[in-house]
């Protein structure tokens, strides 16, 4: 008969280990490793550790993050999101409550996709324009918390969260952005895209994200913003990410 003694501590008294023994191994025989199998089944009875500490991974290459909406690469107006004259110069709570969203998932699946963090961003106006709904484009800057924010900045979304130390994964990790304005005036969610492509069932998945790559380098948490294939740019020291809207597919 085959018997093992295996060592235990008063705590382990009611947490019994618990071996799952192949009737088919042949123990008799020399070339099976004792001591290898009790590590590999001691350990499997061992829930492990997830190891949640949040880290704050901040852009690494740029200033400023700067999110303009466009309509067929061509930059637009409050007016042409159905704002007039008196939401822009009144702050009206349809203007106030409008906002462009930002979903980051942890995969570009959607079958398999956990959302992991979202931002949301209210409208911002350019105190350098006049205060008519033709004049005010819908641009998004975000800037670095650590730095001033004057009125046309915001620091949300500026500095990612994400796990200091990634159950059974490496860095980099990838999360895939989605954007899209939620408009009061009418209650239409827009989608948006940072593509110029023709956007199609087929192609839909292979353009609605924007990548982003968290990295661990010397305990200091960066992220990137990839840039292939979509219409992202540094201008001046910022990040520029230039959204169209997706007209109906």
């Amino acid at each position: 008969m085959l018997k093992f003694k295996i060592r235990r501590n008063n705590e382990a008294e009611h947490n019994p280990i618990r071996f799952n023994l192949d009737a088919n191994v042949n123990f008799e025989q020399e070339q099976f490793d004792y001591a290898r199998f009790l590590k590999k089944e001691s350990l499997s009875t061992i829930t492990p550790i997830f190891d949640n500490e949040i880290k704050y991974f901040s852009p690494l290459g740029f200033e400023t993050l700067v999110i303009n909406l466009q309509l067929e690469d061509n930059l637009i107006f409050y007016s042409d999101l159905g704002y007039n004259d008196d939401d822009i110069a009144l702050l009206t709570n349809r203007f106030l409550n409008s906002r462009l969203r930002i979903n980051f998932y942890t995969s570009s699946d959607p079958a398999n996709q956990v959302l992991f963090y979202q931002v949301d961003l209210n409208n911002q106006l350019n105190p350098n324009n006049n205060l008519t709904s033709t004049e005010q484009m819908p641009m998004f800057f975000i800037a670095d918390p650590n730095k001033t924010v004057d009125d046309l900045r915001n620091s949300l979304g500026y500095k990612i969260p994400y796990f200091k130390n990634p159950n059974n994964n490496n860095f980099p990790i990838k999360l895939y952005a989605e954007f899209q304005y939620l408009n009061s005036v009418n209650g239409e969610i827009l989608r948006l895209i940072s593509s110029s492509d023709d956007i199609t069932f087929d192609n839909l998945y292979d353009k609605l994200y924007v990548t982003y790559e968290l990295i661990s380098i010397n305990d200091k948490f960066l992220y990137t913003i990839d840039q292939t294939d979509r219409n992202i740019y540094l201008l001046s020291g910022n990040k520029v990410i230039d959204l169209n809207i997706i007209n109906e597919i």
